[in-house]
Parts: structure tokens; sequence; C-alpha cells
């Protein structure tokens, strides 16, 4: 959780700048609906009060926000429109800013009057289970998109909830944002919630995964003729919010006479060590191994591709200990693109096995160096064994933690 402190300096700074601005005809947040604090366990609520206390219930309010979100009751009933991303592994980021810009624009210019319906889905499900290409979401979500007439049923998201997150908000979510002035827009925006929730439950048991255990991880690597295989080390993943710490993983690929590896770690103590020591030499390696040998070091500043943007992960240096070649960096790095890769002069292509930090946002982008992938149920922040984790806020009955008759999705059309 975020430190309330930091967030309320933050809320602050922005409801400051938002009173300077008025009046507005209408404001539109981008957020990404899972943040939490050690003191609000629904950030976008209270941010989205605030807002609402300083220009009014008349001046429209969209928010967008990241298939990920856990959208509360409350932050439904103070927006008039939720738009979602489409897509895991992200890749609509900006189709998602001119959706929600031209739904807020519309409403200003009263061209439409949007409202929200939601629709909880009591289950959480893996991370690896939310991938919009492939597998059990993928049929629902294109079934959503083709419900969304831009008329009367302006848009529908499916959020499947960020499943780290230990609040009462945390469930799947349909939204649906339809037109007030509409005949009959609220019916059907309650009906086709009501029947994708129901679809959605009553196919939970396909949005189980299977991983590889990391015990089996190279039985598994050499059972495919491609290369390099991607490891995708789920259990520790930073864009999931993992440290990039875990050893679980990354300790059995490393052995002498194995081939070759590249790998991440986050470590400051090392990524300290190595970049304060010569090219070619010989450093402790704690707690990677007793001994590495030091190939570059670099400042952590790059432009990452995917999200887009600046990123800092400090200190930066790649070491190498028997078939492995790991960049070690000061901060978690998010490995959805192969930014980091590039910023050291490392290409993946080049190597045998690439470990990649990742839960499956990854997949977007690495694809063409590679579509040999192994999952490994690997230990970690951001692990996918959600029943053996303590959840205390979680409303129940949530799937998969109890049994519970499935809802039936009835017809539709």
């Amino acid at each position: 959780p975020v430190p309330h402190d930091a967030y309320v300096r933050l809320r602050d700074e922005f409801t400051a700048r938002l009173r300077a601005a008025l009046p507005v005809h209408g404001v539109l947040l981008t957020l990404h609906g899972a943040m939490a604090t050690d003191a609000e366990d629904d950030v976008e609520g209270d941010l989205l009060r605030a807002v609402r206390d300083i220009v009014g219930r008349d001046v429209p309010l969209v928010v967008s926000m990241d298939l990920h979100a856990a959208v509360s009751a409350s932050s439904a009933a103070l927006v008039d429109g939720i738009v979602g991303f489409k897509t895991c592994p992200h890749t609509d980021y900006e189709e998602t800013g001119q959706r929600s810009a031209a739904l807020l624009l519309n409403a200003v210019r009263a061209v439409s009057s949007p409202a929200v319906v939601v629709h909880p889905v009591p289950m959480i499900t893996p991370a690896e289970a939310h991938d919009t290409d492939i597998g059990a979401l993928a049929p629902h979500m294109n079934r959503a998109q083709v419900l969304a007439d831009g008329h009367q049923i302006l848009d529908v998201s499916i959020f499947a909830a960020q499943p780290w997150l230990d609040a009462a908000r945390t469930r799947w979510t349909v939204a649906v944002t339809y037109d007030r002035t509409q005949e009959e827009g609220e019916t059907a925006a309650v009906q086709i919630a009501g029947h994708l929730a129901g679809a959605l439950e009553a196919d939970r048991e396909s949005f189980r995964v299977t991983k590889t255990p990391v015990d089996a991880v190279w039985t598994s690597i050499l059972g495919l003729s491609d290369r390099p295989v991607l490891v995708a080390d789920s259990g520790d993943s930073p864009s999931a919010g993992a440290d990039g710490n875990s050893l679980d993983c990354l300790s059995r690929l490393i052995g002498d006479g194995l081939p070759s590896v590249l790998a991440t770690l986050t470590d400051p103590a090392l990524a300290r060590r190595a970049s304060l020591s010569p090219t070619g030499g010989e450093i402790d390696g704690a707690p990677l191994s007793p001994a590495v040998t030091v190939i570059a070091s670099s400042t952590g500043h790059f432009a990452r591709m995917y999200p887009a943007g600046p990123v800092d992960v400090g200190l930066c240096a790649v070491v190498r200990v028997a078939n492995a070649t790991v960049v070690v960096t000061e901060r978690p790095a998010f490995m959805v693109d192969t930014s980091l890769f590039d910023h050291v002069g490392l290409d993946p292509s080049d190597f045998d096995v690439v470990q990649v930090k990742s839960a499956g946002g990854f997949r977007a982008l690495w694809a063409p160096i590679s579509n040999a992938i192994v999952v490994v149920d690997s230990l970690g922040g951001s692990t996918s064994r959600l029943s053996d984790l303590s959840f205390h806020k979680v409303v129940r009955p949530m799937w998969p933690f109890d049994k519970r008759e499935s809802v039936q999705s009835g017809e539709f059309t």
C-alpha cells in the first residue's frame, strides 16, 4: 500500500490545481483503478469524491481505467462514464484515451448524457487468465464490444480486478456506460451488464491457470525447439507490483554447462557493487552467487516503449555467472518490453533462454522474438496461488475461495 500521507499530498495538489482552473465544462481522469493506501482501500473513490465536491454534480466526469481496475460501487456512482482498456496485454492506450475523451466531449456538447451501470462478478483470477487474445476472457471481451453500439450503449468494459488487492471492492466487474437520453437505455445497460456478468461467472472454471513447476523448468525448456525460449517468472513481476528480487526461478536456470540465459534481478546492494567495480572484475555476487564477473555498468535512465515514457531503475549493471548474463538494477524494472535489455546493449535473440519477470503482459511486444514460452509457477509478490494468500477484506463468497453455484447466463440477443 502507498503511505496515506503521500497520497493525500498528491490528491491535495491535484484538487488545488482543479480549483484554480474553475470554471470547467468537464473533467476526464486517467486512473489505474487499483490503488490503495495504508488507510484507504478505495483511493479512486476518495479522489472522485474530492473532484465532485469541487465541480459539482452537473459537470460531466468521465474516467478511463486499466483492465485490472477494481471498480467500487461508490466510484461508479460518482462518474458519468467509465471506459476501460479492452486489451491485455494493454496495447490500446491511445484508443482508450480517444474513446474516453470523445465520451466526455459529447457529454459537454450535449450530444449525449452518459450514465453508468456496474455489475459485480464474485471471482478473482490469476493475471495469466486475463489475456484478451487467447484464453477464456477473449470471447467475453469480444462479445462486450459487439454490444457497444455507440448510440444507446456508449461503452462496455470488463474489469478483471488486480488479484493482489485485499479490499472489499476486489472482484471482477462489468461496467456499461449508456445514454440517458435514449429510450430504454438504462434497461438495456442493466440487461447487458447482468448478462455478461452471469456469463463470466458461469465460465469461471475456464479461468484456472496451469504453470510449470520451478523444478521442471529445464525439462520444459529442452522440450521446445525454438530459440530463445522465454521463461515467464510470473510470481515476481514488477509490472504487477512485485519487487523483482526473487531467485526462485532464476536460481534454477543458472549452472555450468547449461544453455545460455539472459535474466534480470532487482538487488540494490549488488547493483551498487557492480557499478563501482571495473569491467571484467570479479566481485561478491550475493545473493546471486558467491562471485560474479562485471560485464558492464550503466545509469538506469532510459525510455521505455511500453507503457511509453522515461524511467529510472537506479544503478544498473550487467554481470555474468556460469551460463547466465544478468542485468541487475537498483529498483524494479518492468519487463513488458525489451527496453532494459536494449538500454544495456543486449539482444535477447542472442541467448537460448530469456527469463522475463512478467505474469503475461510481455506477450504483446516479445512475440517477434519468440513464441516459445514456459510460464513458471514461481514464488514472489505476484504469485498466482491466490488461495494461499491471506485475504482479509475480500467480500465472501468469492471464487476460487468458496464453492458457489454458477449463475445462469440466460438468453440474450
